[in-house]
């Protein structure tokens, strides 16, 4: 296995030398991003509202889907370029073959890798419990700590039990300069969760673009579920390294995000709406993680070959145990059934073979890098 420095070095050597021709590729993925987020800013702008409102999050979450199933097949493209960046080859990469690579990332099963939908659902769920979990521990402190807190959410209270909705919402409006900083924390804490949490399974599931060459025309349910279990066969090691660069990313979005959310609600407290705000930060930390994406391509590059061999292993393992479960039965098969059990032998043979031949090939060069460490080492001893 290289060494962590060492690949590291290898990984930014890669961004500095690439950057002239991937900040092209960004700029380009920054520029549909803006047009969208105008067209969404205007809506919302035009229904905003300094309170929670349901309509807001609709059209917040319409543009997030709208954008990010735009964007993943320019994802794929950025990495595919990348990775052609990285091989050295005479082959120019320009914007004709960007833009070549977008219509590859839209195809059936490219496009659905990132596993965007169900990533989304599992975000806003992290949204919502945290902004449950955020309002009654905020609520619930300043009630416990803060004297005017406690009146107010007192009043709230009888208010609710006698179902006064008049009398609710003109204590809720005339004690704006109260709540007003409980939705902003609120809000910032959950949305900034939400969005951590997106963004680091985006930053985990583009490992798959990968891994792909070696899947040898699985299934995308199958692929998902070997490309699962080698990561988690190997989860120490993958985040080890994912993290080695990842951190980032988590600096872009924690700086980018908070300096957006604070900055446009106290230069605009009067017309603020906590949705657009935090879309809007959400935008600009996008923008600023675009160029550096290619750091975690390259990370990927180098883990590559590495991990080819270990998710080899893993779908022979899932073969193996499943050409055993078909032949319990063989005997009670038809033709035509064990005329496909055969075919799975056949497959996991060639698996084997293509295993053995990986793992022989990866203890070659580990023993090679060692025999390398310890020829740099006696020369710096010298």
């Amino acid at each position: 296995m290289m060494k962590s420095n060492n690949e590291l070095t290898v990984v930014y050597s890669k961004f500095r030398k690439n950057a002239p021709t991937t900040l092209r590729f960004s700029a380009v993925i920054s520029f549909v991003v803006i047009v969208l987020y105008a067209f969404a800013a205007l809506i919302l702008n035009s229904i905003a509202s300094d309170t929670f409102n349901y309509f807001e999050l609709l059209v917040t979450i319409i543009f997030i889907v709208c954008l990010v199933l735009l964007l993943q097949p320019f994802i794929y493209s950025y990495f595919a370029t990348n990775i052609v960046l990285n091989s050295n080859s005479d082959h120019q990469v320009g914007m004709a073959e960007f833009f070549r690579g977008y219509g590859i990332g839209s195809r059936k099963g490219l496009n659905s890798l990132l596993y965007i939908p169900s990533n989304l659902i599992y975000s806003l769920l992290v949204y919502f419990i945290s902004f449950i979990a955020f309002t009654f521990i905020t609520w619930g402190l300043l009630y416990s700590f803060n004297s005017s807190y406690t009146n107010l959410l007192n009043e709230m209270m009888a208010f609710a039990q006698n179902s006064d909705t008049a009398g609710f919402n003109d204590l809720i409006n005339s004690n704006a300069s109260l709540i007003n900083p409980i939705n902003l924390v609120v809000e910032f804490l959950s949305t900034l969760l939400g969005f951590y949490y997106f963004m680091h399974k985006i930053g985990v599931n583009i490992f798959k673009y990968y891994l792909l060459a070696f899947a040898g025309g699985t299934s995308k349910r199958v692929y998902h579920m070997i490309f699962k279990g080698t990561i988690k066969d190997h989860q120490k090691d993958f985040y080890k390294h994912y993290y080695s660069v990842s951190w980032i990313y988590t600096v872009i979005i924690l700086v980018t995000y908070s300096a957006t959310y604070f900055l446009i609600y106290f230069l605009n407290t009067k017309s603020s709406s906590f949705i657009l705000i935090a879309l809007t930060s959400i935008v600009v930390s996008v923008l600023f993680i675009l160029p550096f994406l290619p750091i975690l391509f390259n990370l990927y590059d180098e883990m590559g070959e590495r991990y080819g061999t270990y998710f080899i292993s893993r779908m022979r393992k899932m073969l193996e145990e499943q050409v055993a479960l078909l032949k319990q039965n063989f005997d009670s098969y038809s033709a035509e059934q064990k005329a496909q059990v055969n075919t799975y032998v056949s497959y996991l043979n060639a698996i084997k073979r293509q295993d053995e031949l990986n793992k022989a090939a990866h203890k070659k060069d580990e023993e090679t890098k060692k025999d390398e460490s310890k020829e740099d080492e006696k020369k710096n001893d010298k």
